[in-house]
């Protein structure tokens, strides 16, 4: 029923954005490359990167001039998002920044349903997938659309011709502009999540400079890869603040109503049955308890926080030997306050889904917190 009222939704038209709009967004291809974007198109892929620059500057200089010290903030959607519906939400937020003194950039990297089966089509057709890989368990298709993400994301900062690589790059220079470097902040949902690990060790690492704060929201990156990719950020102190915002326990296994019937998290999903290497087979459906002992731990899951970090981190906190300012995690339920503080949802749309529309007030406002930061 859910999917066919999503079907039956009418898709957003390029008319339903303005070309006001185009400085904030850093568009990527499959394959992580920088692009030129479906909706909002721009001439070629350096034209819209020099777009964002040449606005972001310009945007900076004034807030310098008015005293303010102004920050970048870079957004990164998660799975199951379009880029009209990336496009929708950088639309509304973007005031709600810019009078902030944030300058936002909002990454759209394309990981719809109609944009990676688009992509999985081409593969067929050119042969470099056989069509009898994906009839070899009953997960095979969705299993592939989650890996060719996690690929895609990981592509995104360790190539050269990666957008976030390139964004990256650039943003770096503005150091010489204002003898300082610019605050940076990274919100990332879900999926966004591993898209902001692999960029670290680029930034914190390679080009050595420090982070203000990343959040991310209902983060689907594995535990293992979490540390591997955040760990040395945090320990030297480049990254300065993480904020985890997850749902709690009861939210987390009731999503939603599905005809009078609640259901776990999506999260749930990617960890039995889309992120193990191996796409589970029958017999894991007829035997679930074998989809437990292959699941893959996720840092935005309460069970696996709570087993491998403990329910505030401070199992992560001494092995780390993080400051109390450094890492912070937040359980939100649906009924929270924080909620209800943003545009209203429908019951039929999950907790994992709306969160970061429903809390990336929260996360911005908490990165303006000068006690939020760990001093140098």
């Amino acid at each position: 029923m859910k999917l066919l009222r999503l079907l039956q939704q009418k898709p957003l038209q390029p008319s339903t954005f303005s070309e006001d709009l185009k400085p904030y967004i850093l568009h990527a291809d499959d394959g992580g490359h920088l692009g030129v974007g479906y909706v909002l198109t721009h001439a070629s892929p350096q034209q819209g990167l020099n777009a964002i620059f040449t606005n972001m500057e310009s945007q900076l200089r004034q807030w310098h001039a008015e005293g303010k010290t102004g920050q970048v903030l870079l957004y990164v959607h998660g799975g199951l998002r379009k880029e009209a519906f990336s496009l929708d939400f950088a639309q509304k937020q973007l005031d709600y920044c810019l009078s902030r003194a944030i300058y936002p950039v909002f990454l759209t990297w394309h990981t719809g349903t109609t944009e990676t089966l688009g992509i999985l089509g081409k593969e067929l057709l050119k042969k470099q997938l056989a069509v009898s890989s994906l009839l070899k368990t009953p997960m095979a298709v969705p299993h592939w659309g989650w890996q060719r993400m996690k690929q895609n994301a990981q592509a995104l900062s360790r190539e050269k011709t990666g957008a976030l690589y390139q964004f990256l790059t650039k943003l770096n220079t503005l150091k010489t502009m204002f003898s300082q470097e610019v605050p940076l902040h990274f919100v990332g949902h879900s999926a966004g999540s591993i898209v902001i690990g692999h960029a670290l060790p680029y930034w914190c690492g390679t080009l050595n400079n420090s982070l203000e704060q990343v959040s991310l929201l209902g983060a689907a990156i594995t535990c293992e890869a979490f540390e591997e990719l955040y760990g040395p950020a945090l320990c030297n102190q480049n990254l300065k603040q993480l904020q985890l915002v997850n749902l709690s326990a009861a939210s987390e296994l009731k999503e939603m109503a599905w005809h009078g019937l609640p259901h776990p998290s999506l999260l749930y999903g990617v960890s039995y049955l889309f992120d193990p290497e191996t796409p589970p087979g029958l017999m894991h459906f007829i035997q679930p308890t074998k989809l437990a002992k292959n699941a893959s731990a996720l840092l935005g899951m309460h069970h696996h926080i709570a087993t491998s970090y403990g329910e505030q981190l401070e199992q992560l906190q001494e092995k780390w030997q993080l400051t109390p300012n450094q890492l912070e995690i937040l359980w939100v339920d649906r009924q929270d306050e924080l909620f209800q503080q943003a545009e209203p949802v429908t019951a039929l749309e999950s907790n994992h889904a709306v969160l970061d529309r429903q809390l990336f007030g929260y996360v911005v406002e908490k990165s303006r917190q000068p006690s939020a930061h760990v001093d140098d």
